[in-house]
């Protein structure tokens, strides 16, 4: 069960956050792990808690995904680095959901198809609406769809992008972010001599 603790919350995704998104997506592909796959996962299908939307996330991609990733490339997969990017939304109130864009191998996409709804079920509990819960679907436009992704960001910083805002609620906990090998330190480690 997760412990219920104190944490921050948020109404919009701020400049330093949105900044990693574009650049993200350009280094997946540099490093030939396009974001290929676009899943969003609806907790309000769930048996639990929406605010704790955070958390139930971080536990699926970081407890089942990754250390599934990792050991399918231990077991010789291609392609098996964590490589994804995330946000999380609460339009409306209550409306809780995650748009992922990650990649999957193709060799691997239809034991994740298999296994995400067990992850899901393991952190957050009963699937209440098994067609409604999760929804997968192939990125064709991985910029594009950070544009959309990006729509929650505060108004002045969504001008800036050239992104249409909407405001997207409040959100306990993290609100989005880059896989490791995406983030700002990869991006420095990849531009160095």
């Amino acid at each position: 069960m997760i412990r219920h603790q104190v944490s921050r919350t948020s109404s919009f995704i701020n400049r330093r956050q949105a900044a990693h998104f574009y650049p993200a997506v350009r280094l997946a592909r540099r490093l030939g792990l396009p974001l290929n796959t676009h899943v969003t996962i609806n907790f309000y299908h769930l048996d639990c808690p929406g605010e704790d939307a955070s958390r139930y996330f971080e536990r699926l991609r970081d407890n089942h995904f990754t250390r599934w990733l990792r050991y399918k490339r231990s077991r010789g997969a291609l392609g098996g680095t964590p490589t994804y990017l995330w946000v999380i939304e609460n339009p409306g109130g209550g409306h809780h959901h995650v748009h992922w864009a990650l990649h999957i191998p193709e060799a691997l996409k239809e034991a994740f198809e298999k296994k995400l709804p067990l992850w899901l079920e393991a952190v957050a509990g009963e699937i209440i609406d098994e067609q409604g819960a999760v929804h997968s679907t192939p990125i064709p436009d991985a910029e594009g769809l950070v544009r959309y992704l990006l729509k929650g960001t505060h108004k002045t910083v969504a001008k800036h992008l050239r992104v249409r805002h909407r405001p997207q609620g409040t959100v306990s906990g993290k609100r989005c972010g880059v896989s490791r090998n995406l983030g700002p330190a990869a991006r420095r480690m990849m531009l160095a001599p």
